[in-house]
């Protein structure tokens, strides 16, 4: 709570005077580490990203500096490796690939360390299953397919390892359901149908394991709705369209009981409710009603979020109210959206439904550009560039002569 985030704050200064005092005493460096990085992981929120992104750089740096006096204590490699995954996630969800993947690598790096000196960590094992598939997402994002492929199968491959040691562990069993999902998602970028659904459809069944064991798990609820949703798209693909129809309503009904009540769900949970409801490819699973009214929940709640007023944006659009979509995508452009935001897309296809062709190809080409040198593999852009390029074309089809 914010009381606990005041306490950290408070509390790291007056390790920092500590450690300028006693610096051969490394119990005050070490509380400064634990302090920053709690404090980081506590940080949540669109508009506190820099700031995280600061507090785990310099966890980063405490840390190495008490593995160099103190290399056999095998907690400071650990938090080490936790902060550098940490850094790469946050920029990878804000489209920084490259950076992204040289802190992955650096975690990959350390983590290795760790499962070198203790082979029978299983801390240290799924530390290593978090960071390749981190890595895979990065690589895969960023276009590097055989890369990321290669890192989620070695991510699998330690998961089975760990899932044989402890087969009812649910944090165990979510990260390789994750990982799994992941793969799914590089398959479905390379046009290969067959195996993306059998990655989805293990996914979907090591998720409902995982619930088994632990029923109120929203991460583990959450994955499984994206990989019932994952499977219907890839059974669509492979035109066996009842099936996919009814995973596509399973995800729905797997997500319903956390979107809806009194209580405002976290922000990736209702967004991924929201984005199935509107871009389903199966267009008669769209809800634009309800999307409509959990979207403007959400841009009430997170209004510093440039991600919920493009979500928003995204809603007005479906429903072809184009200028309030267009008002939504100028109030996202106050915060940092990065170069993982449809935005860019989505404005360009708003503009060319106003008949605003010229600004809409400025849109276009700028939202292309930041693609193509950020994110060229990421699944969801390519299809809503899919849909803009499709638009595109019937905006500036030569008027038909009489």
């Amino acid at each position: 709570g914010e009381d606990a985030k005041s306490a950290l704050e408070e509390a790291i200064p007056v390790y920092s005077r500590l450690v300028v005092a006693n610096p051969d005493d490394t119990g005050f460096l070490s509380g400064r580490a634990d302090a920053r990085l709690s404090l980081a992981n506590a940080l949540s929120g669109d508009d506190l990203l820099s700031a995280r992104l600061g507090v785990y750089e310099e966890c980063v740096e405490d840390y190495l500096m008490l593995i160099q006096s103190r290399p056999d204590v095998p907690v400071y490699r650990s938090n080490l490796v936790s902060a550098e995954a940490n850094i790469a996630q946050v920029l990878y969800q804000q489209g920084e690939t490259k950076t992204a993947g040289e802190h992955a690598y650096a975690a990959l790096e350390q983590v290795l360390v760790l499962v070198d000196a203790d082979a029978s960590s299983m801390r240290a094992h799924s530390l290593e299953v978090y960071v390749r598939t981190t890595y895979g997402q990065i690589l895969r994002d960023s276009g590097a397919f055989t890369d990321a492929e290669t890192a989620f199968i070695s991510a699998l491959e330690k998961c089975l390892l760990l899932t044989e040691a402890v087969p009812d562990d649910a944090n165990i069993l979510r990260l390789q359901s994750e990982t799994q999902n992941n793969l799914g998602i590089l398959y479905l970028v390379t046009d290969r149908a067959e195996p993306a659904q059998q990655a989805f459809a293990s996914a979907r069944e090591n998720f409902k394991r995982t619930l088994e064991i632990s029923p109120d798990f929203v991460a583990a609820i959450n994955g499984h709705g994206w990989a019932s949703s994952y499977l219907g798209d890839s059974l669509r693909v492979l035109d066996r369209q009842a099936e996919a129809s009814t995973m596509y309503d399973e995800s729905a009904a797997i997500r319903r009981p956390l979107v809806t009540g009194a209580n405002v769900p976290s922000f990736d949970v209702g967004q991924a409710a929201v984005r199935l409801m509107v871009n389903c490819l199966d267009t008669d699973k769209r809800d634009y009603i309800a999307s409509m009214k959990l979207a403007e929940r959400l841009a009430a709640k997170y209004a510093k979020s440039g991600r919920a007023h493009v979500l928003l944006a995204m809603c007005h659009f479906r429903q072809e109210n184009f200028d309030l979509a267009l008002a939504e995508l100028d109030e996202a452009k106050l915060f940092n959206l990065g170069n993982r935001s449809p935005a860019g897309f989505l404005r360009a296809m708003t503009l060319w439904k106003l008949g605003e062709t010229t600004k809409a190809e400025a849109a276009w080409k700028q939202a292309v550009g930041i693609m193509d040198s950020h994110t060229p593999g990421n699944l969801m852009l390519r299809r809503i560039r899919s849909e803009a390029e499709e638009l595109r074309g019937d905006a500036t089809k030569p008027a038909a002569s009489d």
